[in-house]
């Protein structure tokens, strides 16, 4: 199975001038914008009340967002990207046909870290399951939140 030519967003301020640059160099692809909450319809009718819960716990806007973005691509696979995101090159470039994951990396402080900016996906990927599951197994162990206790996902 190959990631599919669907972008997701959510909550973008500015949908015109983020639809025409994405649009411009991907128009292969469907854009499909989300408020909050479609995220939270969203991740309630396909994931079930208790990763909904998750959500609705997440008290940063920009951990629910990741979290959705982790919903929506276990379930339907696709790109997520970062409404602040300006495109560069067309996505076609760095997705090749038989790519299951795409994951965007910074070096901070000397430590490689995840940055949650652009994820591209093929459904039902188990590295995605795994991050779901952090975010699930936090919430159910402990229910602390703070961004020292919290990273967008250690999986």
């Amino acid at each position: 199975m190959i990631i599919v030519n669907n972008i997701y967003v959510c909550n973008s301020n500015n949908m015109y001038d983020f639809f025409k640059n994405w649009h411009f160099l991907n128009s292969d692809y469907n854009i499909k914008f989300y408020d909050s909450e479609m995220c939270r319809d969203f991740i309630l009718a396909n994931c079930g009340s208790l990763y909904c819960e998750v959500y609705d716990f997440l008290q940063d806007q920009s951990f629910k967002d990741f979290f959705w973005y982790l919903c929506v691509l276990y379930k339907k696979g696709g790109i997520c990207v970062s409404s602040n995101i300006t495109p560069l090159m067309p996505l076609k470039i760095l997705i090749e046909e038989k790519t299951e994951l795409v994951l965007c990396m910074n070096n901070e402080d000397e430590k490689l870290m995840f940055n949650p900016e652009i994820i591209a996906s093929k459904k039902n990927n188990i590295i995605v399951r795994s991050c779901i599951m952090w975010y699930v197994t936090r919430y159910q162990n402990d229910k602390i939140y703070s961004y020292e206790n919290y990273d967008y996902c250690k999986c």
